[in-house]
């Protein structure tokens, strides 16, 4: 199980992951939790056993390891006085997350997605690490050199995340635009053919244009 301090941070039982419990049993839940948290695996098991939705509250609590990545990358790079930036952060990588159709894609682009979004996060803030370091003036060249190829590294990671994610969506045919799957293939293959022929048609009448002023100017 995760540590105290996790727990803590998480309430105990959120509301959120344990809605439909009685008083009595989230009194349950929580002196269960709290054992087990502590290293008491018989409580552990009487907990997923006996309390509803003790799965779920898991898997949400202490299983989402995409999270908690964020989290630590976060963490390890701002001070506990930063929370406000840190709810910035937290707010732009959910918005990344959604504008990248976290919420509507397959499993597998989900996966991809929340690796883009740790990604996004920790390069920026290498980034501005180094760059920091660099102002400050006070950091020795093996150290500006040092956190330059760790940013390199991380760079690397995002790039190779972005490109894995279009990947696999040209595999499976998926339109990044709209989030249809192939059975809108057609009607963009009309559509970008009708694009082209009006592009031809511009370029001809383009052409034309210029043919009669040239004529004009003679």
């Amino acid at each position: 199980m995760a540590e105290k301090d996790h727990m803590t941070e998480t309430n105990i039982i959120p509301a959120s992951t344990l809605p439909r419990l009685t008083a009595e049993e989230r009194a349950q839940a929580e002196a269960l939790a709290d054992r087990a948290l502590n290293g008491d695996l018989e409580a552990l098991n009487t907990f997923e056993a006996e309390i509803p939705q003790a799965r779920h509250y898991l898997i949400e609590v202490f299983g989402n390891l995409a999270r908690d990545t964020r989290r630590q990358i976060i963490e390890s790079y701002l001070s506990p006085e930063d929370a406000v930036r840190k709810r910035g952060i937290n707010l732009a990588a959910d918005e990344l997350r959604s504008t990248l159709g976290n919420d509507t894609g397959d499993p597998l682009e989900r996966l991809l997605i929340e690796r883009i979004a740790c990604n996004w996060i920790e390069v920026h803030l290498v980034e501005q690490l180094t760059n920091q370091l660099r102002a400050d003036g006070q950091a020795s060249l093996d150290q500006v050199e040092y956190y330059q190829k760790f940013l390199n590294r991380t760079q690397r990671r995002f790039l190779s995340a972005c490109k894995t994610l279009a990947q696999v969506r040209k595999l499976m045919g998926v339109d990044t635009q709209s989030r249809n799957p192939t059975a809108d293939t057609a009607k963009r293959t009309h559509h970008q053919a009708g694009k082209a022929t009006r592009h031809q048609a511009n370029e001809a009448g383009v052409e034309q244009l210029v043919l009669e002023v040239e004529a004009k100017g003679k």
